[in-house]
């Protein structure tokens, strides 16, 4: 009787679509539209700190912490308008 040892098993089939995959769990396109919203996402964080503050090192900081920056400017920045004339409905004076 001859032994021989048994055939090595086939390597695993790699399923993973990349960098983007991992990341968003999903296709490339499902990464690429992740990406691009987290762009805008800072960008407008970074735009509303560069017109309050007028800053570049502001605008900055605030793109990279935007999760933290909206809520902050929403709370805490923000200043309400107001606008001129009656604020709430009502009769009219002659």
């Amino acid at each position: 009787m001859n032994e021989s040892a048994p055939p090595a098993p086939a390597p695993p089939v790699q399923t993973s679509g990349g960098f983007f995959s991992v990341l968003a769990g999903g296709g490339l396109f499902t990464g690429i539209v992740t990406f691009i919203f987290t762009i805008l996402f800072g960008l407008g964080a970074s735009r509303l700190s560069y017109v309050k503050y007028g800053s570049v090192f502001w605008a900055v900081i605030d793109f990279f912490f935007a999760s933290l920056y909206y809520p902050y400017y929403a709370l805490v920045l923000n200043e309400p308008c107001v606008a001129p004339g009656m604020m709430m409905g009502g009769r009219r004076r002659k």
